[in-house]
């Protein structure tokens, strides 16, 4: 019986781990590639915290979350080449010169109209001032691939990066 138990509980974990595992984003039961949608990165100055919606005709809104770090965002998953983004909240986090953190602003933006909409499959670069920065985007090409590595959007980003030296 404890060999049984033992056994079954094996097992539990291995479906566990492996379904775990393969936890590709999809739309619809699709699978999200570099074939048929769009990923999201950027920058914006003093930025700690981001959070993008896809607006939906028929109110099945989805909630992006991004990995934000010094100034540099990309959405932690890719967004269908149809949908389109509006940014729903951001946080700002002003620091002194010691790095303490002095003030944090938090705007609600709400969910009426979009910011970001797309005509293709691509790496998406994105400014909230609309003043680019080639700069920049190097920088954040270099944070969206620390989480895409080993991915297929490592390839695109790393083009990209090609392009602009």
């Amino acid at each position: 019986m404890k060999k049984l138990f033992l056994a079954l509980l094996c097992l539990g974990l291995f479906i566990f781990i492996s379904c775990a595992s393969t936890d590709i984003p999809n739309k619809n039961g699709v699978p999200l590639t570099t074939e048929n949608s769009v990923l999201v990165y950027g920058y914006y100055d003093k930025l700690s915290e981001l959070n993008l919606l896809v607006q939906s005709s028929d109110y099945k809104y989805e909630l992006i979350e991004c990995d934000v770090s010094r100034d540099y965002f990309v959405a932690e998953r890719p967004i269908y080449v149809e949908d389109k983004l509006k940014i729903l909240n951001y946080e700002l986090e002003y620091k002194n010169l010691l790095g303490k953190t002095t003030a944090i602003e938090i705007f609600n933006c709400g969910i009426g109209g979009y910011e970001m909409s797309f005509d293709k499959p691509q790496v998406y670069y994105f400014s909230f001032t609309g003043d680019y920065k080639k700069s920049e985007e190097k920088k954040a090409i270099n944070h969206a691939l620390k989480t895409y590595k080993n991915t297929e959007w490592a390839e695109l980003l790393n083009k990209r990066l090609g392009e602009l030296q």
